[in-house]
């Protein structure tokens, strides 16, 4: 996916480097948006939106790779990265809400950064923490000082919720054997 849209963006520009190192800095503007909605969605307390300033800013200004910000051929990394931050933000969002379309969206976003860049593949196992943090949060909460380990039941029926991304990664899969020859 990341290379359809730099060679589309050559099509689009020529020669000139300059508008697809702006498209780099949208989509890395992007991801620190991302970054700023999931960690207010994520964090409670009267200072949530100070916190997530802080860490969408400091996502922006100090990028872990730079290269993948300058380099045009690092467009992978920073696709697969916005993709995956803004999936699961929109799996969260979907999972608190009840919303099924924002579900599928967070899906979609995880299949397109997975077109990216192969490492998105393990996402499911961070919602399955975030699932877990967010149970331990609950308990707290409501005043329990008892740190309570979830039962097994509620562990499967949690990870049975993220079937779609079984399905989504199945047919990557299979596109990937089918455009590759290779698994």
């Amino acid at each position: 996916l990341a290379f359809v849209t730099l060679y589309g963006e050559v099509r689009a520009w020529g020669g000139d480097p300059w508008p697809m190192h702006a498209t780099n800095l949208a989509l890395h503007a992007a991801s620190a948006a991302g970054v700023w909605w999931l960690v207010a969605r994520l964090a409670s307390g009267p200072a949530v939106r100070v916190a997530a300033s802080i860490a969408a800013l400091q996502w922006a200004w100090f990028p872990r790779r730079v290269e993948a910000v300058a380099w045009l051929s690092c467009r992978p990394d920073l696709l697969a990265t916005g993709l995956g931050i803004w999936a699961l933000s929109a799996w969260i969002w979907g999972e608190r809400r009840g919303s099924w379309a924002a579900r599928v969206l967070g899906v979609s976003m995880w299949a397109g950064a997975l077109a990216s860049k192969e490492s998105v593949a393990v996402l499911p196992l961070a919602l399955m923490a975030v699932g877990l943090r967010h149970r331990h949060a609950l308990d707290v909460a409501q005043g329990s000082s008892v740190r309570r380990v979830p039962d097994f039941q509620e562990a499967w029926r949690r990870a049975l919720r993220l079937w779609p991304f079984a399905v989504g990664l199945v047919c990557f899969v299979v596109l990937r054997r089918l455009a590759l020859g290779a698994w």
